[in-house]
């Protein structure tokens, strides 16, 4: 039986319109943003708040005794704060009326985010337990120290200057995230020759993705030629969407309990 049927799956888009009808609504009344960027902002709520719901609810049914159930679930709580972060956004830019401090509450809220997403990956990655050897490990060392420095070289090195010591803390949190996670992806597309079930390959194409639209938005600030919408935020929405999707079929792939074993015959992405 699968974990999202016609149903679910009904009720889903249904819960999607909803979402999109009524913030429309408030924004044509309130004037609370152009539509262009209404249209950016609305797409990242209900494509996150999909993939927040995807998880949880995937890790309900298939339950969290097993290690893809409590992937799913810690995805679904990371996805979740990370709505809570474009909540707080918002808040500061459009309830508030000001400029987004760096860091803020949203810059908290999507660091929290960030463990239980690597925790969720290498929970599902223990279906490719006994296919993952030494020397990916080692790989994987070498390739995070090379990924750190090029990282580091575009981005520039965090500053850690007294006046902008938090700010420095959080530009160190987001190197380090942007390094984890295409040297997570390294991992699992090295494993088994990169055919993995389509869940995980979504999912890991996603945080490359978000890793690349990281970069671009530290780009952009650190030029001053960041503007809400430009191709930083649009390459970070498209990751998350592609999150959401790797959640959603890895869900799919793993209707029944019985099937979350590291024995489990899953579906390659290829």
């Amino acid at each position: 039986m699968q974990t999202f049927g016609k149903k679910e799956n009904i009720l889903i888009i249904i819960a999607a319109l909803a979402i999109v009808a009524l913030t429309g609504v408030l924004n044509h009344i309130y004037g609370l943003r152009p539509w262009t960027e209404f249209l950016i902002s609305i797409a990242g709520y209900v494509g996150i708040g999909i993939g927040a719901f995807s998880g949880l609810y995937a890790a309900h049914k298939i339950g969290t005794r097993n290690f893809v159930g409590k992937g799913l679930c810690l995805l679904g709580i990371s996805m979740s704060l990370n709505v809570i972060g474009y909540l707080l956004w918002d808040y500061y830019e459009v309830i508030l009326g000001m400029e987004v401090p760096y860091p803020s509450l949203a810059d908290v809220s999507y660091s929290l985010a960030i463990p239980f997403a690597i925790a969720g990956v290498a929970m599902l990655l223990r279906i490719y337990q006994p296919q993952i050897k030494g020397r990916f490990l080692l790989e994987a060392i070498i390739m995070s120290g090379v990924l750190a420095f090029i990282v580091i070289s575009i981005v520039g090195w965090p500053n850690l200057s007294e006046s902008t010591y938090t700010a420095g803390f959080f530009d160190i949190i987001y190197t380090l995230t942007d390094v984890v996670w295409l040297a997570l992806a390294y991992i699992i597309l090295r494993i088994a020759g990169g055919r993995i079930f389509k869940g995980l390959f979504v999912y890991t194409i996603a945080i490359i993705v978000l890793a690349v639209g990281d970069i671009l938005f530290a780009l952009r600030i650190a030029a001053e030629t960041y503007y809400y919408g430009d191709i930083s935020d649009l390459t970070l929405l498209l990751g998350w969407i592609l999150a959401t999707a790797g959640i959603y079929l890895t869900a799919q792939t793993f209707s029944s309990s019985s099937t979350a074993t590291p024995t489990a015959s899953v579906a390659p992405h290829a």
